[in-house]
């Protein structure tokens, strides 16, 4: 799609109407994804496409238009510019949607031995074994946790934000109050559970 304005109206912060420079660059945004969409972004599933899609155009327009306002003219027109911030977001999401895949395969099949494991930073092989043995407790009162829980805390440990979580598990936005309520909620019954079996 050829750019017919290297510097559209819409990015700039002085003047013309909030809500018609929102509707203007969601138009922008559809034609270009329906013609330019990234290669990475074709080959996802119709329903994944429309989830990165409008995770781009939230992510652009947040903050009164932040990212739109950071697009500078250095001899590429806006739609090159727009193109790599759809790349940026599109692996984002590819790598989002990874983990949780691997989180959720995991929750599905037994916990692993944690002998085969060695952690990171320990030489020793008294520090080994003292950590891997903590790994084990920890291991089994999580088990003792429900599915729900047992997620949360998995997701979280994999430094997924509780909005990140509900979009990974296709939830409204408006769940990740909940969620974050949930996550901490869990963290305590964790809490308790290790204090009682003496691993904290």
């Amino acid at each position: 799609m050829a750019a017919q304005h290297p510097r559209p109206w819409f990015i700039d912060d002085s003047g013309g109407d909030p809500g018609r420079r929102m509707a203007d660059f969601e138009r922008y945004a559809t034609a270009f994804f329906r013609k330019c969409a990234p290669t990475l972004m074709r080959r996802l599933s119709k329903e994944d496409q429309a989830d990165v899609q409008r995770e781009i155009v939230l992510h652009c327009i947040d903050d009164n238009f932040r990212v739109l306002r950071q697009f500078r003219e250095t001899g590429s027109n806006f739609d090159a510019w727009f193109c790599t911030v759809c790349m940026n977001k599109t692996k984002d999401f590819v790598k989002r949607e990874t983990r949780y895949q691997q989180i959720l395969a995991d929750e599905l099949r037994p916990t692993g031995d944690p002998e085969s494991s060695t952690p990171a930073g320990l030489e020793r092989p008294d520090e080994i074994a003292a950590a891997r043995r903590l790994i084990a407790q920890v291991n089994q009162c999580i088990e003792v946790l429900d599915r729900h829980c047992r997620l949360l805390i998995r997701m979280s440990g994999e430094e997924f934000k509780p909005l990140e979580i509900v979009r990974v598990l296709r939830w409204p936005a408006s769940k990740a109050k909940k969620v974050s309520d949930d996550l901490r909620y869990c963290k305590e019954r964790l809490r308790k559970l290790l204090a009682e079996r003496g691993v904290i």
